[in-house]
């Protein structure tokens, strides 16, 4: 028998997480189960399976007065409408996501999972922190943080209650029945020393993805759709986040082409690059793209760049794959685990000259750009496809119902 699953995120497009969340829901529709998902924000319109919780004044005004004196979460009145929803009450497995956003209060999760299984999907390192979602270069979250150094990392808070959050998640986790999964061996490596984490189970699965959808189109046709320079030297790039290096991909472009690499133009693909210097370097931006135009632009660049410096499985990486685009990336987080060096793409230090030096290698080596294409789309096919994500979900619904 099949289990009914119902994901409780934050939203099923804004985001990496959330995109994830929604291509596992899809994958798990595509297997026959009955996938159903409940999120503050939604594009899904024409998804019957996909229903945004109603949002009041009063969820964001706690929120608001949380976030200023540096708690997150605790007490949103939206919470007690989610638990009442029938789609709640219907469903066998629980699948959280992203509950970090202010549309859910946390400490109601153990009430969750008196009545359901739980299996909670962890995209980032939130869960086990007292604020953040990527902790940078603090190791604070492994005993029990405090005096932050990072208040203004996402989720950001205006005073540093991290050690208050922390302790409180210690005592939710404490009566907690859930199922922990991780997309990456790395975020499962932190998620297996954090404190909070010690007393859980914790699965790993990768992403995947819709390897039909995100596939290689021939380069002059994706142009020509996307009104691109048939003949320009373009290199893709699509965030604006400090975290993921975009404030040192002006000085990876110079390196470039001070290498004689020859880039005429940076591709943006969704929010602008205005805020950081690109060396003079002629921006290109596309805005917000839907998946069969986002596999186009991968398509259309001769490389994708993302110098990121500490990610757990990046979708954009594996979308670029997908599509045979060469990719260049800083080695960090589970970035190696979807990229073997020289193989599928090329890996660097989070050094300006060593990506402009790899970034080079890629734009100047065609055998080399050919192969690399070949590869990473085989990799992705062969590993990432939705169908491999949702048969390892579901094998793992099935365990934790038996264990009923």
């Amino acid at each position: 028998m099949l289990p009914r699953v119902l994901h409780i995120s934050y939203s099923d497009t804004v985001g990496g997480a959330a995109r994830s969340a929604y291509r596992l829901h899809e994958g798990l529709r595509r297997e026959g189960v009955e996938s159903r998902m409940l999120v503050q924000v939604t594009a899904a319109a024409d998804d019957p399976d996909v229903r945004a919780v109603k949002w009041s004044f009063w969820d964001r005004a706690w929120n608001r007065l949380q976030r200023e004196v540096g708690l997150q979460y605790l007490f949103v009145p939206g919470t007690v409408r989610l638990l009442r929803d029938p789609w709640v009450r219907e469903a066998s497995v629980l699948q959280l996501g992203n509950v970090h956003g202010g549309f859910f209060a946390y400490p109601f999760l153990p009430l969750l999972a008196r009545s359901k299984r739980v299996v909670w999907t962890l995209h980032d390192m939130w869960a086990f922190t007292g604020h953040c979602g990527y902790s940078l270069d603090s190791d604070r979250w492994l005993t029990g943080c405090g005096k932050c150094p990072h208040l203004d990392t996402w989720p950001s808070i205006r005073r540093d209650g991290t050690r208050i959050n922390w302790r409180v998640k210690k005592a939710v986790y404490g009566t907690l029945d859930a199922t922990i999964v991780t997309p990456s061996r790395w975020l499962a490596a932190l998620a297996e020393r954090a404190p909070l984490m010690q007393r859980f189970d914790i699965r790993v699965i990768p992403y995947g993805l819709d390897t039909d959808l995100f596939a290689p189109s021939p380069r002059a046709e994706a142009r020509r759709e996307l009104g691109l320079d048939p003949d320009a030297r373009l290199v893709l790039v699509t965030s604006p986040e400090r975290r993921k290096g975009s404030d040192v991909i002006g000085e990876v472009i110079a390196h470039a082409r001070a290498r004689g690499a020859g880039i005429e133009a940076l591709l943006v693909a969704g929010e602008t690059y205005d805020a950081f210097d690109l060396n003079g370097t002629r921006v290109i931006e596309l805005g917000q793209l839907d998946e069969r135009r986002m596999s186009l632009a991968y398509s259309a660049a001769d490389a994708f760049l993302l110098p990121t410096r500490m990610d757990n499985l990046p979708n954009t990486i594996l979308e670029a794959l997908s599509c045979g685009t060469p990719v260049v990336a800083a080695a960090a987080g589970g970035v190696s685990e979807l990229i073997e060096d020289g193989s599928t793409g090329l890996l660097a230090p989070l050094d300006a000259d060593a990506l402009g030096a790899s970034l080079t290698r890629i734009l100047t080596d065609k055998e080399l750009s050919k192969r690399l294409t070949r590869q990473a789309r085989a990799r992705a096919a062969g590993r990432h496809s939705l169908a491999a994500q949702a048969r390892a979900y579901l094998d793992l619904y099935r365990e934790v119902l038996q264990a009923d």
